[in-house]
């Protein structure tokens, strides 16, 4: 009965948590409901608890990796990018602890709930002006409640890790004089899981830095360029050597396209590695629709899709006052995001994996509408 145990340390240690941010600045300066708090958090648990159920209805990847790394001799054979980096994860907790499976499917759900409530911090800290729209909530605090991210992240797989690792890069590029432990660790950790997502933040950052014009000083302006620009060079073998790619050039990649080809012959969905790129990154964003959505999940996911579909409309009515008064982090979001979506709309091959990968970068989206959306109630600027 481990899980009854995980779940006293799990609860207390958000609750240790949200006694720090209680008496952290973000109340300090007004921000924040401490009720939020509860609330994003029983929405994360309820979906572990959905998930769970999900994973022993249906062939879930989170029981390999549990049974494999059950079954493994050694720690450190683990330690590679990719899938094995999960399992590298999971073996202190399944093989040395001997954790349940569904200890351990808390324990990395916990760490989904670490990546979200990490970028909504990000968020808050940097959008001051934004109305209350329903419950004593915001916009933003409404879109952090959105159910696929937290379903997505609620398991013992890539999910969790990764929207912990990109939230934990983007907290700490919020503050990056003063954060730079969590965006390198936050940095590592993409990288370890997804080398090409950790490529397409370092450049989306440098174009977010390239275009930005004001609220950063010129030296850490071009100090950060330098690095990114040095990152990318780095980057690129690794890229190459880790996915299995013989260019970057994403859209001309044989190799992926023969990947996407496998995947998309999968059971989730539908195939969408042959569409053109425009429709595949539109079906990559907000498909399935009612009209298409497979299955119970897809219909689930059809109406927070038509909501994502109708915000994605008005952020574009606004796009000039937008990036015309943004920051340096709000556009390098926007490029993170555009960059991400691209990559990972070109290697899912069916509608199943397009719909649990786009939870990882989701968060970024919420903060650039929320971010535009806050623009509408400075009086400069008419809708």
């Amino acid at each position: 009965m481990d899980i009854l145990l995980i779940l006293i340390l799990i609860i207390g240690c958000y609750m240790v948590q949200r006694k720090s941010l209680i008496s952290g600045e973000y109340f300090v300066n007004g921000k924040l409901n401490e009720h939020y708090f509860d609330i994003l958090f029983g929405v994360h648990l309820f979906f572990t608890l959905v998930y769970l159920l999900y994973a022993y209805a249906t062939r879930s990847d989170s029981g390999e990796y549990y049974r494999i790394t059950v079954q493994t001799k050694t720690w450190g054979e683990l330690f590679q990018t990719g899938t094995f980096f999960i399992r590298f994860l999971c073996y202190p907790l399944s093989n040395i602890l001997g954790l349940s499976y569904n200890s351990v499917m808390f324990i990395f759900a916990f760490l989904g709930f670490e990546g979200i409530l990490l970028f909504y911090l990000a968020a808050r800290e940097n959008i001051n002006k934004i109305a209350i729209v329903f419950g004593g909530m915001t916009l933003l605090e409404i879109l952090f409640l959105l159910p696929n991210c937290h379903f997505w992240s609620a398991s013992l797989g890539k999910g969790s890790v990764m929207i912990f690792a990109i939230g934990l890069t983007f907290y700490g590029l919020s503050r990056f004089n003063s954060r730079l432990p969590y965006l390198m660790i936050g940095a590592f950790l993409v990288y370890m899981v997804r080398s090409h997502m950790l490529f397409a933040i370092v450049v989306g950052l440098a174009l977010g830095l390239f275009f930005s014009q004001s609220g950063i000083k010129w030296y850490v302006r071009y100090t950060l360029l330098s690095i990114s620009f040095l990152a990318v060079f780095i980057l690129s073998d690794n890229v190459l050597e880790n996915t299995g790619t013989e260019s970057l050039n994403i859209f001309d990649s044989k190799k992926i396209e023969t990947r996407a080809k496998e995947l998309g012959k999968g059971n989730s969905g539908f195939d969408i590695a042959n569409y053109n790129q425009g429709f595949k990154l539109f079906t990559f964003l907000f498909r399935p629709l009612l009209i298409d959505a497979p299955g119970i999940m897809g219909i689930i996911s059809s109406f927070e899709n038509i909501f994502l579909l109708f915000l994605a409309f008005r952020f574009l009515i606004h796009f000039i006052p937008f990036w015309t008064r943004s920051t340096g982090l709000h556009k390098s979001a926007f490029f993170i995001f555009l960059l991400a979506a691209i990559t990972l709309a070109q290697v899912s091959g069916n509608l199943g994996i397009a719909i649990r990968q786009k939870s990882q970068i989701f968060p970024l989206l919420f903060l650039i509408y929320a971010f535009s959306h806050s623009l509408l109630t400075d009086k400069t600027i008419h809708p």
